[in-house]
């Protein structure tokens, strides 16, 4: 009767119909089943005990297993002292794994190449149980190679993408204060003295070469840019350079020498006694906001560094006083005699302008003519008092004057006095007019006001 060989049971056809496989006849001789598969069922089997036995796991089962086996056989036979003998089977299929797992040609298969673990024959010869069991170096050398190849680490390792960001934080520029605008007021906490604000930028300095009243000293024309400052909006008072000397207990270069130049009537003159206190000498006090005079240039430095400031240079001066349009005086290009203190009808010198009164023989009060305020808003920038400036005086400078921030000369003739005062006519103050005295010289008509940069 046919029979399934993978025990299916009996079947009426040439062919199992659960697996495929061909059925087989027992032999009629030694009785054993006989089984001749169909083509497709053979290649079947193969394929599927490929697959099975040359998968790496199924190796590393087996392998597991069988170090499993053999070391309860080591067990057994410590423990009971008997041999046991490894089944001829299972050493036949380990080498059939192990070839199986075999890494094969690249250009075949490997479940071409890898060949099915042989069943052994019903009938094979049982080793006798007294066959001298191998010693345990035979184990040792038969022990079994690994079956998985390891593999190459296919994990190239990635060059990092994040490329390093430079700092972000772009250290912040300084704040930038309140815009300030021209004529701006400030006051010094030293003296009490208001300051004006003068911006930067460029002006016209000097007078232009038509210019009948001009001066040879006041040309060429010539454009000069500055940085931003700050400037005295009045000359420096008696009472302001009162509490200098107070504190400083400063003693000034009319002092020490004992003489200063006064108005005598008729003249000027050396005169005994005058200094900053008695203005024409014994017999005549300084008034408390009046200009301070008597003062050399080197007095005007040392209260300027006292109050925290200095004297400006020539350039800051003409600018502070004219602006940037190049006119004639602080107010305009005409002359008027109401906007400052200068040699009217009451100005005892001979040269005197009837035509205005502006109130005063000598000098007056700083600030007395407000009409005459500048661009900036400095006052009596015309008249008054003749003020020092820092530069020393050349008559050609302005030939080869700087073009921003002009300092003088090196070296000069004397010290530059700017504005005129109140003995002077129309012309000398204007405010491209130049003068130059020794630094030392003293009078009744000279002072000065301070400057600071920003």
């Amino acid at each position: 009767m046919p029979y399934c060989p993978n025990d299916h049971g009996f079947k009426s056809t040439p062919f199992c119909d659960e697996c495929g496989a061909r059925t087989v006849e027992t032999s009629p001789t030694t009785g054993d089943k006989v089984s001749v598969r169909s083509p497709e069922a053979h290649a079947n089997a193969t394929v599927n005990q490929t697959i099975v036995v040359g998968s790496p796991w199924v190796v590393l089962v087996i392998v597991i297993v069988v170090g499993a086996v053999i070391g309860a056989l080591l067990l057994s036979r410590s423990l009971g002292g008997g041999r046991v003998e490894p089944p001829t089977v299972v050493v036949e299929r380990v080498v059939t794994v192990v070839v199986a797992s075999a890494p094969s040609s690249p250009s075949v298969p490997e479940a071409a190449v890898a060949a099915p673990a042989t069943a052994a024959p019903a009938d094979a010869p049982v080793l006798a149980t007294d066959t001298p069991e191998p010693p345990a170096a035979t184990f040792a050398a038969t022990a079994f190679p690994p079956t998985a190849t390891p593999l190459p680490s296919t994990a190239t390792p990635l060059p990092s993408t994040a490329t390093p960001m430079p700092p972000t934080a772009t250290p912040a520029p300084p704040t930038a204060g309140p815009v300030l605008a021209a004529g701006a007021v400030t006051t010094s906490p030293k003296d009490g003295m208001q300051m004006v604000y003068v911006p930067a930028g460029e002006f016209l300095m000097g007078s232009a070469a038509y210019d009948t009243e001009a001066e040879n000293d006041e040309k060429p024309q010539h454009r000069v840019t500055l940085d931003a400052y700050w400037i005295d909006k009045t000359e420096v008072t008696n009472a302001q350079f009162a509490r200098f000397v107070s504190e400083t207990k400063y003693v000034t270069d009319g002092e020490k020498a004992g003489t200063g130049w006064a108005y005598n009537g008729s003249g000027w003159e050396e005169t005994n006694g005058a200094d900053w206190r008695h203005p024409e000498g014994p017999g005549t006090s300084s008034q408390n906001e009046h200009p301070v005079v008597q003062v050399s240039w080197d007095d005007a430095v040392a209260y300027c560094a006292w109050a925290g400031r200095r004297l400006p240079s020539e350039a800051e001066w003409e600018k502070a006083a004219r602006g940037t349009d190049g006119r004639k005086y602080p107010w305009g290009n005409e002359f008027d005699g109401r906007r400052v203190n200068h040699c009217d009808r009451n100005c005892p010198l001979y040269w005197k302008e009837t035509t205005y009164d502006d109130g005063y023989e000598f000098t007056a009060p700083v600030g007395s003519y407000t009409a005459g305020v500048s661009p900036d808003g400095a006052l009596d920038m015309a008249g008054n008092v003749w003020e020092w400036v820092a530069d020393w005086y050349a008559a050609d400078y302005y030939a080869s004057s700087p073009a921003t921030n002009p300092s003088g000369p090196a070296s000069g003739d004397g010290r530059v006095l700017r504005g005129g005062s109140w003995n002077n006519e129309s012309t000398v103050v204007r405010s491209a007019f130049r003068s130059g005295f020794n630094p030392d010289v003293r009078g009744g008509s000279s002072g000065f006001r301070c400057a600071r940069s920003l």
